[in-house]
């Protein structure tokens, strides 16, 4: 039995198509290949149309996966799924675990840039409200604390006065495809990190009460 893998890689995105068959031969093959990009916290989209067969290792690989890539911040979605390795997804129920589409979204072709989607307005504001309200008006005029939309992450600085250049401390990443949040954080001079303590969460306020509750976040 043989399993092929190739990967067409954009920005935020990789259009992987997962060839041949899945099985306890293969299966460790593409964990490896595909966990680098999951626990860097890519969004994976997994083309099975050319899949032949998988059985539940297959599918529980598949969930690994899909854990590694959301608790990073990232996502993983599989697309055009054969008839009788859908059905066998939703007789286990796996299709409620993992994202599954029979088609292929037009937002993911091979060659277009996949749409990121941005993080609801009310949780945005919240984070800048949050980003006020941490610190006290009467040090405002020497320390702030600011919010960066970008894509779908929110960028947590830290200013100090009275040339305020921005020092990140803590990202929010939003997933669209499923609605979470992650919060990442690191120490000055090194990349940011999934927190390991906080799950993925729907309530953005859950990620803001965590960093209530952990000054290192702040001055680490």
């Amino acid at each position: 039995m043989s399993l092929s893998i190739s990967t067409t890689t954009t920005d935020t995105v990789n259009l992987i198509a997962v060839e041949g068959e899945l099985d306890l031969a293969t299966v460790d093959h593409m964990v490896a290949e595909l966990g680098q990009w999951a626990r860097r916290g890519r969004h994976l989209v997994l083309d099975l149309s050319r899949l032949t067969f998988c059985d539940g290792i297959g599918l529980a690989a598949f969930q690994v996966l899909h854990m590694h890539a959301t608790r990073a911040g990232g996502s993983l979605y599989l697309i055009e799924v054969p008839t009788d390795i859908s059905r066998l997804m939703q007789r286990v129920g796996f299709d409620r675990l993992v994202p599954v589409s029979a088609s292929r979204a037009p937002s993911i072709r091979p060659g277009r840039r996949c749409r990121v989607v941005a993080p609801p307005d009310l949780d945005v504001a919240r984070v800048r409200r949050w980003c006020t309200d941490r610190v006290p008006e009467y040090v405002r005029s020497e320390f702030r604390i600011s919010c960066e939309v970008a894509d779908s992450c929110l960028t947590i600085h830290e200013c100090f006065g009275p040339n305020w250049y921005p020092m990140a401390f803590a990202r929010l990443r939003y997933n669209g495809l499923n609605g979470l949040w992650v919060l990442q954080s690191r120490e000055r001079g090194r990349n940011f990190q999934t927190c390991e303590f906080l799950s993925p969460s729907a309530q953005v306020q859950d990620l803001l009460d965590y960093l209530d509750t952990d000054d290192s976040i702040f001055w680490g």
